[in-house]
């Protein structure tokens, strides 16, 4: 496993919008690329991503249980075809795991829609969402 963190966004400096812009076409192009599993980000750029559908709808992996017991957990996007909204996203603040791995992190957690390994990267996701309930 791999982990990218090189990517750098501060949406809220003019003077890193080369910067921000950079970064965006990178992450477009490694979630496009089936070389990435996971993806952790920010509210922001989480939804940025979603927005876009570069991220897997989740109801191919939650059962509708697990949508009852987390619905306030998971994110929602449109999609810009069909106007339907899917869930891609859950948030992850305070998830035991996350916090372990993580110090301090905020933001969500997703299956990029060309996943190189789906059935690995439904398991984390599910292992991460048992973790919500220890």
């Amino acid at each position: 496993m791999v982990i990218q963190q090189n990517m750098m966004f501060d949406r809220d400096n003019p003077e890193m919008m080369e910067t921000n812009y950079n970064s965006m076409n990178t992450l477009n192009a490694l979630l496009s690329s089936a070389t990435q599993d996971i993806l952790f980000t920010n509210a922001d750029i989480f939804g940025a991503c979603a927005v876009q559908g570069a991220l897997m709808d989740l109801r191919q992996i939650l059962t509708e249980e697990m949508f009852e017991t987390y619905e306030s957990l998971i994110l929602y996007v449109q999609d810009e075809d069909t106007l339907e909204e899917y869930p891609c996203g859950i948030k992850v603040d305070g998830n035991p795991w996350v916090q372990e791995h993580i110090k301090d992190y905020k933001g969500y957690v997703g299956i990029p829609r060309y996943a190189d390994d789906v059935q690995q990267a439904k398991e984390f996701l599910l292992y991460l969402l048992a973790q919500e309930g220890a």
